[in-house]
Parts: C-alpha cells; structure tokens; sequence
C-alpha cells in the first residue's frame, strides 16, 4: 500500500491518472496484509478497498482473481470517460445493448470477486505455489525468485543457456514440457514481451499504423484534390507497408529453434 500511496502521490503532481491493472488485486491484498503492519488487522476486502480508492480507473480480467472462465471490465470515477469509453466501445464491438456476457457468468464474477479475498483462500493458493516452488529448488531447476503468488516461472534462460533469446528457449521448454509430461505451460519472455530488437520492431510498426489511421485520410485526401486520382496515394501506403518485409525476413526463424534443440547436448 505504501508503494500505491508514493506512485499516486507522484502521478497527481504531474495530473496523471492512476490505473491500476486488478487482474490479482486479490493477491495484492493478502500480499499486504502479510507484509505491512499496519495492515495486519484488516481484512482483505478493507484491504482492496483503501487500493481501490486510490485509483482513477482499472481494468480486470476475471479469468484471473474474478475466478470466472470468461469475461472482464474497465472501470473508472470519471462521468466523460465513462461516456468516451462506451463510444469506442461501438467503434470496436458495437452498442451495450447488443449484448455482452451471459447472466450466468455475471453471477460467477460477482461471487468470484468476494471468494477471492476470502483470507483462507488465499492463504491456500499462496502455500500451493510456495509448495512447488521449494520441491523445484530442491531438485535444482531453476526459476525466477522469489516465490510470488500467481505462479512459478521456470527460468528459460538458465534452463538452456545454450539458446539465444531471439531462438525462444521458452518456447522450446514449453514445448518439450508439454511432449514429455503433458503439462501445458506458456511462455512468458522473447515471444510475449521481447528483446530489445524485437521490441523496437514491434513498436515501430505499431508507431506507424497509429500514424497511418490518423493521417492516412487527410494525405490521401489532399492527394486527390490535387491530382483527382487516389492512384499516387496508395501506391506511396504500398511503398511504406514494403518496408516491414525486410524487418520480417531480418527476424529469426522458428525452425532454427527445432534445429538447435537437436543439436543440443544431453543434460
């Protein structure tokens, strides 16, 4: 809460708004309530509340301490955002009243909310993860420390040192996990988030398709009330879309991963 405290005090000198992503809110609290004092005596919802209230707006998926299978919300304390949100929500998924999610997964979220601050809940949860996290650390496998309270992360860059970043060891642990014991995991590392590179890649292009959507109409606009011809205009789009195919062919491919796997020492 301290550190909520310190991030909103500085936001709100600079007039930004605090969002808070509550995916594991529920978390946060127990997290809280075991490590700062003051806090000790409080419950987990009082907990969530006082987090809460020092937000200007959240986002939630349920699937995570909502403990539903679908669904998710973005909140916010501001009427005009509130109504600018609901507009572009009809840009991209039509009119709330077309519909949205089922009475019946309503309900599971509503309760799945309040179950995820029962205290012994999560007092079970964070002993389930702390649990496979020590038998791991007693047979050697290593993976990112400390013990947190939603997973554990296999650390796929001293799993196989031998593979580069750009080559995907997380996906090849994965892979090789699942083949093995048939248990399903997900990368977390080059392939979600990047390396630099990849990360400048993905930005520039993202950079250039927000720039394309808003200036894209008045270019090709002024274009045409020039030239009477749309013709010039698109072939200049064509041209600069061109220019992710040598940043795409530059970018590693997958099968070099199958290949280095095979190549690969046994442990």
């Amino acid at each position: 809460m301290e550190n909520i405290r310190a991030v909103k005090a500085l936001l709100d000198r600079y007039g930004i708004p605090l969002v808070i992503d509550a995916c594991r809110f529920a978390e946060n609290a127990y997290f809280i309530h075991e490590n700062e004092p003051e806090y000790r005596d409080k419950t987990l919802l009082e907990i969530a509340q006082e987090m809460f209230a020092y937000a200007d707006a959240a986002t939630m998926s349920c699937k995570k301490d909502g403990l539903a299978n679908i669904g998710g919300f973005l909140i916010c304390n501001d009427d005009k955002w509130a109504e600018d949100f609901r507009n572009e929500l009809i840009l991209r998924e039509g009119f709330p009243t077309y519909g949205g999610l089922a009475g019946r997964d309503l309900e599971v979220i509503a309760v799945g909310l309040m179950e995820a601050l029962d205290y012994d809940y999560q007092v079970y949860r964070h002993a389930t993860v702390t649990y496979l996290g020590n038998k791991l650390q007693k047979i050697g496998i290593p993976f990112v420390k400390p013990i947190g309270g939603h997973a554990v992360f296999l650390d796929a860059r001293a799993f196989l040192p031998h593979i580069p970043p750009l080559q995907y060891p997380g996906i090849g642990l994965v892979n090789t996990i699942y083949v093995d014991g048939g248990i399903r995991c997900v990368e977390l590392g080059s392939v979600m988030f990047g390396t630099r590179s990849i990360g400048a890649v993905v930005g520039l292009l993202q950079g250039g398709a927000v720039a394309a959507g808003v200036f894209g109409p008045l270019f090709m606009g002024i274009v045409f009330d020039v030239s009477g011809s749309y013709r010039i205009a698109i072939w200049v789009l064509v041209g600069i879309s061109g220019l992710a195919l040598p940043l795409t062919l530059l970018m590693a491919s997958p099968a070099h991963l199958a290949r280095r796997l095979d190549a690969a020492p046994p442990a």
